[in-house]
């Protein structure tokens, strides 16, 4: 299995066309398939690929660019309720690794419990203007894409969306228990800020979320 910065070279897959255009980087973007072998460092054998680290790019200006992911969540009285996938305020710190597997798809290395990382599917929240991707709750598939420029030119990379969209809202925000970091959201259809008709809320800046070193 590959390490968090390193892996073999990725698959040869298909390439099926998607008519979205991103809003960040004004690229399109080509849904990639044949499931887990689109992903960097996919074993037939094992039937997965990963681990690996992600990255934000393309931020408005490079705010959070090369930044990682972490998790957040929300505890109950017998343990974490769901938890969610956010861009790390800092660089070059812990990150959460994510993998994918054959049959059940992305999957991030979470916490959910005391002191305890488990394995556990990632999905898309299903309301449109706070699509966190979120674990232990149901959700669209994530799916991988490669970005091409308007002129038809491919762009290095995998990167992460649902359902046509790869194009991600963060925003800031602090906890008392878990610091600083960006909640990602994915902006797709009616992910406007419903209290004001804006595309984006106070604060949000966009990019994109990219497998590492892919």
């Amino acid at each position: 299995m590959s390490s968090l910065a390193k892996f073999i070279a990725a698959a040869a897959v298909g390439i099926a066309m998607s008519p979205f255009v991103s809003a960040a980087g004004n690229v399109t973007v080509k849904e990639l398939t044949g499931g887990c072998s689109a992903y960097p460092g996919y074993d037939a054998s094992a039937g997965q690929a990963g681990p690996w680290s992600m990255q934000v790019k393309d931020t408005d200006g490079g705010v959070l660019d090369n930044h990682g992911l972490t998790a957040i969540y929300s505890r109950g009285s017998t343990g974490i309720r769901w938890g969610y996938m956010a861009a790390l305020d800092k660089a070059a710190v812990a990150q959460i690794p994510l993998q994918c597997v054959d049959g059940q798809g992305i999957q991030g290395r979470v916490p959910t419990g005391v002191s305890g990382y488990t394995w556990e599917n990632l999905a898309v929240a299903e309301i449109p203007y706070d699509a966190l991707l979120m674990y232990f709750v149901n959700g669209t598939e994530v799916k991988p894409y490669s970005h091409y420029t308007l002129n038809g030119t491919q762009i290095d990379g995998v990167f992460l969306g649902s359902e046509g969209y790869t194009t991600w809202g963060f925003k800031k925000e602090t906890t008392s228990d878990q610091g600083t970091f960006w909640e990602a959201t994915l902006l797709g259809a009616n992910s406007e800020d419903p209290s004001t008709g804006k595309p984006l809320f106070d604060g949000e800046i966009t990019g994109f979320l990219k497998v590492y070193d892919s």
